[in-house]
């Protein structure tokens, strides 16, 4: 429940996705899901760009609560497994959730 909020990734480590310009990443918990909104922007050959979107659901694990499943999603065909190494959670403003994937 305390996974809400915005998440702006400006570079990562998967050439496919992680580089794409200008993405978010909006998160919110609805019927015991991790529900992640996605939208990114891909550049066109004559500089401009077309935006994409698309929505994961994150499944928690029953016995190990820091794993979070996301398989067969309607627009990204992979799977996209969560592990939560660390977190701290307190409404304050150094809050952190580092996740593995």
């Amino acid at each position: 429940k305390d996974f809400n909020g915005k998440c702006y990734i400006s570079s990562g480590l998967n050439p496919s996705f992680d580089t794409f310009d200008c993405q978010l990443h909006e998160f919110h918990t609805e019927s015991n899901k991790l529900i992640g909104n996605l939208s990114w922007r891909i550049r066109t050959p004559d500089g401009g760009f077309f935006t994409r979107s698309a929505m994961q659901r994150f499944v928690q694990d029953s016995i190990h609560p820091g794993i979070l499943y996301n398989h067969d999603n309607e627009y990204l065909h992979y799977k996209d497994d969560w592990y939560i190494l660390s977190s701290k959670i307190q409404n304050e403003p150094d809050d952190y959730v580092f996740v593995y994937y």
